[in-house]
């Protein structure tokens, strides 16, 4: 409870008119801080989506995250290993880096779901 309630006293402190940290800007804050961005990032990119390819996307990538065992401390250590190999992304969004982590950690999401029964065709 204690954790949560740092890391929600973090997000408070973020500047209100930032909604999107660029990755060196990230990358300056402390451990707890860009463990604690990530896991909101994160959370924003699988359970918000508008399509059922959307969810199916975000099934994927979530259920690859499960099963790495990644928690926001680990996962923004790797984010940060990962990045400092990604000059061509350290001018874009925190966000930008993960899409690119996750798809080569865990390979890119190819959708079917227009072969499934009951989803269009």
């Amino acid at each position: 409870m204690l954790r949560i309630a740092f890391s929600m006293g973090l997000l408070i402190s973020f500047p209100a008119n930032s909604y999107y940290f660029s990755y060196q800007s990230w990358l300056a804050q402390s451990e707890d801080a860009r463990a604690a961005y990530i896991a909101g990032a994160f959370d924003s990119f699988v359970f918000y989506y508008d399509t059922d390819e959307g969810h199916d996307t975000n099934e994927y990538y979530r259920s690859c995250v499960e099963r790495l065992h990644l928690k926001p401390t680990q996962f923004a250590t790797e984010l940060s290993d990962f990045g400092s190999s990604q000059p061509h992304l350290y001018a874009g969004t925190v966000q930008a880096m993960i899409l690119e982590y996750l798809v080569k950690t865990c390979g890119r999401y190819k959708a079917t779901s227009w072969e499934k029964p009951g989803r269009g065709g």
